[in-house]
């Protein structure tokens, strides 16, 4: 009986530590868990600073709005009086008041100066809204442009280790050709000098490496955990097709947050103008209160009563009409500004444009280009195995397809961040592009 309680207590313990031991592996999968392009931009959207910092600006609108919007509402106030005095002309020296009202006031009439101040705070608030997204957009394109640059980094510490391996083996061919006699001490040096040279460019890139990674935080708006692990680079891969409207530019002007922001903040000043020469025009309000009052020498009595005023203006020295001028002729820098803005959207969306195009053209020219400089280096390193090529040759020819690597590298992520900044420049994410495309149904270009 006492082993069979025995045996039990031990299968429950080593089901318990299987169970635990088990949890831990699940946890520290989930710790190691690669962080995609996507999640670091969700990341973003939830913690950057200037997203949150935007959002609030946001809600400052809207609060000025609702503010803007009690204007035209009624005012109803409570209010309740006790006081006391001693002496006077009355027989008794201690004269107690106490007395409770509620008044009302409304603005019946206010010659259109209120319902244009909601209007204005309303279009506030729409240009608010507008240059939020934009801050969202930059931060969306500062954290793809980011991630870009730590892959091509990455890429290239792939590219330093592999030369940095090449010099290495290349160092032991001509050392087994010096032992036996075939090559003198020299060209061991230089193969060792070669060796070192690779040596300091793969301490350079990693160390470029880590230099991207912090942009990449900065982007972002926060620290990232440590030991995180991110997809791994593929340059040589072949680059997608980029959708891409047919007129980029026309695209742009529609979808460009600041263009509808400005405008507006242009459709806000005209009312502000409107506003301000409400006030030149009649003000009707009307009042309205009610109350009880008791004291310790009269009876408690009920008053109410209603009010009816009439304001208006007359003499101001041009004060309203100065404001007037002034909303108008801020309508009209924002205009001007509009015009100006839309230039600068369409250069933004050309030079972008032709970057990408560019880039593209550099991916076809340098993967055939790697291709030849790896068939090369490999030639002549065959050559000088068997003397018939030279030691010059070999470095030469690595040096070549490095370079090669090197260049496909930059011309592949140049690729990719052109394409983001021209969705950045086009007022658009690569999400929202991606479904904009599909409901138009846009072939790829």
């Amino acid at each position: 009986m006492q082993r069979k309680t025995f045996a039990l207590i031990f299968l429950m313990l080593f089901c318990s530590l299987l169970v635990i031991m088990m949890g831990h592996r699940a946890w520290a999968q989930e710790e190691q868990k690669a962080l995609n392009l996507d999640d670091l931009l969700s990341i973003a959207m939830e913690k950057n600073p200037q997203i949150i910092a935007a959002r609030e600006r946001t809600n400052q609108a809207s609060a000025r709005l609702e503010q803007a919007a009690a204007g035209l509402a009624p005012k109803l106030d409570l209010s309740a009086n006790y006081s006391k005095s001693e002496g006077g002309l009355t027989n008794n020296p201690f004269d107690e008041t106490y007395e409770v009202a509620i008044n009302l006031t409304h603005l019946l009439y206010s010659g259109g100066s209120m319902e244009a101040r909601v209007e204005s705070a309303k279009l506030e608030l729409e240009a608010s809204k507008a240059d939020e997204l934009r801050t969202i957009q930059m931060v969306d394109n500062g954290v793809r442009v980011s991630y870009y640059n730590l892959q091509r980094a990455r890429s290239r510490l792939n590219v330093a280790l592999e030369a940095l391996a090449l010099a290495k083996e290349h160092l032991n061919e001509v050392e087994a050709l010096h032992r036996n006699g075939v090559v003198a001490l020299n060209e061991v040096l230089r193969v060792r000098v070669d060796v070192s040279s690779a040596e300091l460019e793969r301490i350079s890139a990693a160390n470029a490496v880590d230099v991207a990674l912090a942009a990449l935080e900065k982007a972002i708006g926060v620290s990232l955990p440590k030991g995180i692990t991110m997809p791994q680079p593929e340059a040589e891969a072949e680059v997608p097709p980029f959708h891409l409207p047919e007129d980029p530019q026309m695209e742009a002007l529609k979808l460009r947050p600041e263009l509808k922001s400005l405008e507006s903040l242009r459709m806000s000043a005209q009312a502000l103008a409107r506003s301000a020469a409400g006030q030149a025009r009649p003000q009707i309000y009307i009042q309205g209160s009610g109350g009880m009052i008791d004291t310790n020498l009269l009876p408690e009595e009920d008053e109410w009563r209603v009010d009816l005023l009439f304001q208006w203006r007359l003499y101001d020295r041009r004060e309203i009409e100065s404001r007037v001028m002034e909303a108008k002729s801020m309508a009209q820098e924002l205009l001007h500004r509009i015009s100006d803005m839309e230039n600068q959207v369409k250069l933004e969306v050309s030079q972008a444009g032709l970057d990408l195009a560019s880039a593209l053209q550099r991916v076809n020219v340098s993967q055939d280009q790697v291709r030849l400089a790896e068939e090369d280096y490999r030639m002549a390193l065959r050559r000088y195995q068997t003397q018939v090529g030279t030691n010059i040759d070999v470095l030469d020819a690595r040096v070549a397809y490095i370079d090669a690597s090197n260049a496909l590298v930059n011309s592949v992520y140049d690729a990719y961040t052109a394409y983001s900044n021209l969705l950045f420049a086009m007022g658009a994410t690569g999400t929202e592009f991606a479904s904009l495309n599909s409901s138009k149904g846009e072939k790829p270009q």
